[in-house]
């Protein structure tokens, strides 16, 4: 028996933690989480400002990081899955991989 939580509410639970360049007041994270929140398939947004990165957890079934990336791009703010730092986690069940992209 697997002690891996699974998501109620997700077909494929994924979570991932973003570079976002220049995030460094709240202002800005109310403006990407305007932005975020709405899309299908959003679970969840945490942003560290020290770091400038911003953690979602969102349904892969639904939602990728691409149209992720799109959308806070409309913005003006660029943002980028992956780094030693970051990368992109989905657990699917009793199962966990990462699957790491190179920041551009």
């Amino acid at each position: 028996m697997s002690t891996e939580p699974v998501c109620a509410t997700c077909e494929l639970h994924a979570e991932a933690v973003f570079r976002v360049e220049g995030m460094d007041c709240n202002e800005e994270v109310v403006i990407l989480e305007r932005r975020l929140k709405p899309l299908d398939g959003m679970e969840a947004i945490a942003a560290d400002l020290i770091g400038q990165r911003l953690h979602v957890k969102y349904d892969a079934a639904k939602l990728t990081t691409s149209a992720m990336v799109d959308v806070v791009g409309q913005t003006g703010t660029r943002m980028w899955p992956g780094s030693r730092h970051c990368g992109v986690f989905v657990r699917c069940g009793a199962m966990a991989r990462c699957a790491r992209s190179e920041t551009p």
